[in-house]
């Protein structure tokens, strides 16, 4: 996360032997099981999948953006998102890796309309160079016809 460490986040619990024996505790869970135990406020659930899933999503993100700025938002982004919806991860569809990319790939996309480069209107003299003169619809009758 940006502006975090993990060990500022681990930081965060009262008591380092007490954090280092649910992380050893936690190891063997599925990362659906850690992000069931995430959303319920579960701490260390959330540092390990963080550290399962963020070297990958990192990686993703910069591929798709070639910004390391963007890539860390996008990944800080995702994990915001699965904290808070994360009850909406469905185990049936997918692993927790394919919906975490299934957010990534959405905040990809939304990073690179925003930073899309716009072009400018056309100057009016480039505008008057392509002026449209319609063709009448009618013709005069020519005099060889009106006779």
């Amino acid at each position: 996360m940006i502006g975090c460490s993990e060990d500022t986040l681990k930081g965060q619990t009262s008591n380092p032997e007490a954090q280092s024996l649910m992380m050893d505790r936690l190891e063997g869970q599925s990362d659906a099981e850690l992000l069931e135990l995430s959303v319920a406020g579960e701490e260390s659930a959330f540092l390990l999948l963080y550290e399962r899933l963020k070297p990958s999503i990192f990686r993703y993100a910069f591929y798709m953006t070639n910004s390391k700025t963007a890539a860390e938002e996008v990944t800080q982004e995702v994990f915001i998102s699965l904290l808070k919806d994360g009850e909406r991860y469905r185990k049936a569809r997918g692993d927790v890796a394919a919906f975490a990319f299934g957010i990534a790939r959405n905040f990809v996309r939304r990073v690179q309309r925003r930073e899309r480069v716009y072009q400018g209107l056309p100057s009016d003299e480039a505008l008057e160079k392509l002026e449209f003169k319609p063709m009448p619809l009618f013709r005069q009758a020519s005099p060889v016809l009106a006779s």
